[in-house]
């Protein structure tokens, strides 16, 4: 919505000052900008949410990609030391080296 709401200004000042009225650099820093400032208020409204600290919400990383497919997935399964380490020697127990209790 914001970002709806950015271009929108965006596309208003172009139409009435002209295509160069703001320049591809002021551009990019205004959408990195823009970017910063919804993780601020995403961080805002988890605190606000949960009711937590001013610390605890504030781990959010920002990438900035192009062309690229990102898939996060979680499975229970995986959840600790030892499900990991079953799920991984199933996955590829030749490079599990048993007396180390590592992957190489």
């Amino acid at each position: 919505m914001r970002r709806e709401a950015f271009e929108e200004k965006l596309s208003q000042i172009r139409q009435q000052q002209g295509l160069t009225a703001v320049s591809g650099e002021r551009v990019h820093s205004l959408y990195a900008s823009l970017e910063v400032k919804d993780s601020e208020i995403y961080c805002q409204r988890a605190r606000t949410m949960y009711n937590c600290p001013e610390d605890v919400a504030t781990g959010l990383f920002t990438f900035s990609m192009e062309h690229t497919k990102l898939r996060a997935l979680f499975d229970p399964t995986l959840l600790g030391e030892e499900n990991l380490v079953r799920n991984l020697k199933e996955i590829d127990s030749q490079r599990y080296n048993a007396s180390k209790g590592t992957f190489s």
